[in-house]
């Protein structure tokens, strides 16, 4: 009973992503049905280290998945890299008796989820942090290159979530291949090429479409 959970906390980092509040919405209304309390953390790793949290119910995440960006804001925090900002976080999960984080984001996301699960086990503590990829780069009509931090089997499938036009398109990938890199002395990252399972005409169409606005909105600088 000691090591059950009972209230984790979810944030989106880094850029906004497609898919963003449809993975808050799944991970509020799935904690819930667990009998598990959510604190939505706004601005990302940032709102973990000013306390900017709000609590999140199933009303809280109603008639989201439509609407672009993410309803908890997202920030870049540079002070969360450094190991002092990131114990002000393990303070405040403390202070709100979170027992795991669900991070939802690209890269730099992950980056930090991992060191701060590492800081935390360090520390002598328990904190269970999750990731969940949301990043609009490396997508083709056939498959998705993810980068991060995390280390994934081959074979693992993965949900993408897309919104095309105001509808939501949800699609599994397999990781068919993967590599690793070390950018900087210490880091590792991983890439995994996954490749769309079960894929459709109609999805592959409507893919090209999510990657032409994607690229047009991105030659604009919207």
């Amino acid at each position: 009973m000691g090591d059950k959970i009972r209230r984790i906390g979810v944030l989106t980092s880094g850029g906004d992503a497609p898919g963003m509040n449809a993975a808050v919405r799944a991970v509020v209304r799935t904690a819930i049905g667990n009998g598990i309390e959510c604190i939505g953390i706004r601005r990302g790793w940032s709102g973990l280290i000013n306390s900017d949290f709000v609590r999140l119910d199933s009303t809280s995440v109603s008639h989201i998945i439509n609407r672009g960006g993410t309803i908890l804001y997202t920030a870049r925090c540079e002070e969360f890299l450094d190991p002092a900002g990131r114990d002000k976080a393990i303070a405040t999960c403390k202070l709100l008796g979170l027992d795991g984080i669900v991070a939802i984001g690209g890269d730099g996301t992950f980056r930090g989820a991992l060191a701060l699960s590492r800081q935390v086990a360090e520390r002598g503590q328990k904190l269970d942090v999750i990731g969940i990829p949301a990043t609009i780069g490396n997508i083709s009509a056939g498959g998705v290159y993810l980068r991060t931090a995390m280390p994934l089997p081959k074979g693992r499938r993965i949900w993408f979530d897309f919104m095309i036009d105001h509808e939501r398109l949800t699609l599994s990938a397999q990781i068919v291949w993967m590599e690793t890199t070390a950018p900087n002395p210490g880091q590792i990252l991983y890439g995994y090429g996954c490749q769309f399972v079960n894929l459709l005409s109609r999805h592959e169409a409507a893919l090209r479409r999510f990657i032409f606005q994607e690229e047009r909105r991105q030659r604009r600088g919207e």
